[in-house]
């Protein structure tokens, strides 16, 4: 596969990611994480383990400053997965890795595992640490413990699939996020916690820290059956993501410089649709919400536009299982099952130009 111009996509806000690079992780978490790298300081240091081909490094080395450090760890060692989900990509190892990222000069590979192959040698203090590596324990919670105390205040650590699939990452982030006092930010399956985040640190959370999206960033807040209510950061996951408690309130809030207006459609367990919802206010009822469709009113939808994913319980499964939907466009519904309500919504807003 050669790299060429048409494979580095350029979004709307100037994060690039480049598409020749086998990868696991969705666009949407290789954006998130470029917006996280730009938040770098010069001369930072930057640590990710489990780059396996390098998309994920390279959205790193391209979206952080040239003086940025950037340690990628892995055993490059192949595993029959590996090609049966990436069948078009080079043999897997070191050099198709060195390879994918012949372009990122701020790149320095550690061939091993992690973390007994720096155990004995790593001393640099860390901007942003990233995990895409074993996903389950002991190996998860080892790489957490050994790196996390050389992860500056106010630094990042991030990782990939926050995901039902993977109960060992969503347990130890969140117990990691709640010994802070703060709720983990999750974009799509990418999750990032702010170390020490709300106690006196300059940044009380990741989107304080990363800045706007978009001059016109919307928020979510959502009421849960339980009582529980969460305003989430722009483009993250708001509501009890990955938990069998159904929403039964949404708001949705302009967050930018830009003021946009618009309209949602929400539908309920019992058949019923609320239609026509505005913008900056809370509607809360007493029944589940099972989809909805959100659009912005004529005078923006030419220049922005917006798409809605949600998280729905599947109540047929043990455990009550949830399940993320793709994502819908402008007054488009989830595609879902009818019946099933949801746990948590992500929304995002976006110039078209780009």
């Amino acid at each position: 596969m050669v790299q060429g111009q048409d494979d580095i996509h350029v979004f709307s806000d100037g994060i690039k990611i480049n598409n020749s690079i086998p990868r696991t992780m969705t666009v949407e978490g290789l954006h998130y994480l470029g917006k996280l790298a730009q938040s770098v300081p010069e001369n930072g240091t930057i640590v990710e383990v489990g780059p396996l081909y390098g998309s994920s490094t390279w959205v790193l080395a391209k979206n952080s400053a040239p003086s940025v450090k950037i340690y990628s760890i892995d055993t490059w060692d192949p595993q029959p997965w590996i090609k049966k989900r990436l069948p078009d990509a080079l043999e897997f190892g070191l050099d198709s890795f060195r390879h994918y990222v012949r372009d990122c000069e701020n790149v320095t590979p550690i061939q091993g595992w992690s973390p007994q192959v720096v155990e004995d040698t790593w001393d640099r203090p860390i901007d942003l640490f990233f995990d895409d590596a074993t996903h389950g324990d002991p190996g998860f919670s080892a790489n957490m413990n050994f790196f996390l105390p050389f992860v500056k205040d106010d630094g990042i650590l991030c990782g990939d699939d926050y995901a039902s699939g993977w109960p060992d990452i969503i347990r130890v982030v969140n117990k990691l996020a709640k010994s802070w006092n703060v709720t983990p930010e999750v974009n799509g399956r990418c999750w990032a916690v702010l170390k020490n985040g709300g106690r006196g640190t300059p940044h009380n959370s990741i989107a304080d820290k990363i800045g706007p999206w978009c001059e016109a960033d919307l928020t979510l807040t959502t009421r849960s059956k339980s009582g529980y209510q969460h305003k989430s950061q722009p483009r993250t996951w708001t509501g009890r993501i990955l938990e069998n408690d159904p929403l039964t309130g949404v708001g949705i809030f302009t967050n930018g410089v830009k003021k946009v207006s618009g309209k949602f459609d929400l539908y309920f367990e019992d058949g019923n649709v609320s239609k026509g919802l505005a913008f900056d206010a809370m509607h809360q009822f007493e029944k589940n919400i099972t989809n909805i469709s959100v659009c912005l009113d004529k005078d923006y939808e030419k220049e922005f536009t917006v798409k809605v994913q949600g998280c729905e319980i599947i109540r047929a499964t043990p455990n009550c299982k949830t399940m993320n939907t793709s994502s819908s466009g402008p007054g488009k519904l989830l595609k879902k099952d009818d019946e099933t309500p949801l746990s948590a919504l992500r929304l995002q807003i976006e110039n078209r130009v780009g």
